[in-house]
């Protein structure tokens, strides 16, 4: 076996180290200012992103904070066209509403009820009440069929008894007053198909059933 001169080994293994090192040195001088640069820009982008995460949580609360600082009905008609993306602006549109119900300028309320009912982002509760309220708008304007339809696709879209008896129940009330009678037992019968299972109380069912015994008693005609 021959015999392995170590320091022909060692001195081989420390020109492949020292090569390597040399290489890597050679390579850092050409690309340190590129390394630099990626890295600045890594650091940029995160700060800008935190930059931007802020600056719209802040416009977000002033938003809110002029929303709810709002008083009357133009300064919050401004408010909440100024703010219209901010999550807030639903419980201002509803606000309006009552103000503008309270000034007894329903049609002029329908418009930012229609807003509230359109945002997938606002409390389903209050999309509920503000299709309901729509329909209110709409029968205190005079518009008796167009609230009994508006009335009943509330009634439909809302997952909570309260709401969805009231309003099957004012949509009955109107069929009923327009001799639609057929249409106003179909809307009774959706709130005893609500109630069937439901421990949640509400006086409107009982009206239901109070409105449906005089309807097949011809109080409202015959039945068509």
């Amino acid at each position: 076996m021959a015999k392995i001169n170590d320091k022909k080994v060692n001195s081989g293994m420390g020109e492949a180290l020292f090569s390597d090192r040399e290489r890597f040195e050679m390579w850092f001088t050409e690309n340190w200012k590129k390394t630099a640069i990626i890295s600045l820009v890594v650091v940029c982008a995160f700060s800008v992103a935190f930059g931007i995460r802020g600056h719209i949580e802040n416009s977000r609360k002033a938003g809110a904070a002029e929303l709810s600082a709002a008083t009357t009905v133009d300064t919050l008609k401004a408010a909440i066209a100024k703010n219209s993306g901010n999550p807030a602006a639903a419980v201002a549109g509803v606000r309006l509403a009552n103000m503008l119900f309270d000034a007894g300028r329903y049609a002029e309320a329908i418009p930012f009820l229609e807003q509230v009912a359109k945002d997938k982002d606002a409390d389903p509760m209050l999309v509920s009440t503000a299709k309901m309220n729509i329909a209110k708008a709409l029968e205190l304007s005079g518009k008796l069929e167009d609230a009994a339809k508006a009335f009943s696709a509330a009634a439909a879209a809302s997952s909570n008894f309260i709401i969805k008896s009231e309003s099957a129940f004012h949509a009955a009330r109107l069929y009923a007053k327009l001799g639609k009678t057929a249409s106003a037992l179909e809307e009774i019968q959706s709130i005893e198909a609500a109630k069937a299972g439901n421990n949640a109380m509400s006086p409107y069912a009982d009206d239901a059933a109070v409105l449906k015994l005089a309807i097949e008693n011809g109080e409202y005609g015959k039945i068509k």
